[in-house]
């Protein structure tokens, strides 16, 4: 079985991320190919799934996201070898609000995974922004993947949900629980108990200093330490 492992960045991005990303992965020896996209991230990722032939199963990063672990991808590689699950890093949209109407959590396309046969059985391909009742039938703004993960999981599909084990940024978005997922919380810099490290809003320069810092220290084998006193 033939695993693609791909980041997705944009064109315009500082190519120091990229850069920076790419010797993270090879730290870890773990193979990674990088594609430039114009446009939306959404169908950057669709253009690629739909594309490529050349996978049976597939993990998608973000370029601001990295392994933090040898094993992060492997692991991925062995809970979607079912053909019935996608893994990957739980995000949630409309976090900032404490009540309802709301949306349950779902995997995000900052370290996303699943194979062939469930992509070919999907019931739902398309990884676009659009809106989406929430399961009081309110229309909603839905993340990237977040119809995907919803339609799948609706179509019986396992949703492998992996939650921040680390805020190193401090908390700047929660989620309040229900829907049968647990309450959680993410910020700008956030540790994932899959194995990575994703770095929100890479686009911001005053965000960049946090990869910069989180990066070189973990190929110096440094203890990192939280951004904040």
């Amino acid at each position: 079985m033939k695993h693609k492992v791909i980041s997705l960045y944009k064109s315009d991005i500082d190519y120091t991320i990229v850069e920076l990303q790419k010797k993270v992965f090879d730290y870890f020896s773990i193979p990674l190919e990088q594609i430039s996209f114009d446009g939306m991230h959404s169908t950057a990722i669709e253009k690629y799934v739909k594309n490529n032939n050349d996978w049976d199963s597939i993990t998608i990063f973000d370029v601001d996201c990295i392994p933090i672990t040898h094993d992060c991808v492997s692991r991925a590689i062995k809970e979607i070898s079912d053909n019935n699950t996608i893994y990957g890093n739980g995000q949630a949209s409309n976090s900032i609000f404490p009540t309802t109407p709301r949306t349950p959590p779902f995997i995000a396309p900052s370290f996303l995974s699943f194979s062939r046969d469930l992509w070919e059985r999907s019931p739902f391909k398309n990884f676009d922004f659009q809106r989406y009742p929430n399961p009081e039938g309110i229309s909603m703004e839905a993340d990237v993947a977040e119809v995907f993960t919803r339609e799948n999981e609706k179509a019986g599909r396992r949703i492998a949900m992996n939650y921040p084990t680390r805020c190193l940024t401090g908390i700047a978005w929660n989620y309040f629980g229900g829907y049968g997922y647990k309450e959680f919380g993410f910020g700008i810099a956030t540790e994932f108990e899959s194995g990575t490290y994703h770095n929100f809003q890479i686009r911001l320069p005053e965000k960049q200093k946090y990869f910069f810092d989180y990066c070189d220290k973990l190929m110096r084998g440094e203890k990192i330490e939280s951004f904040v006193s």
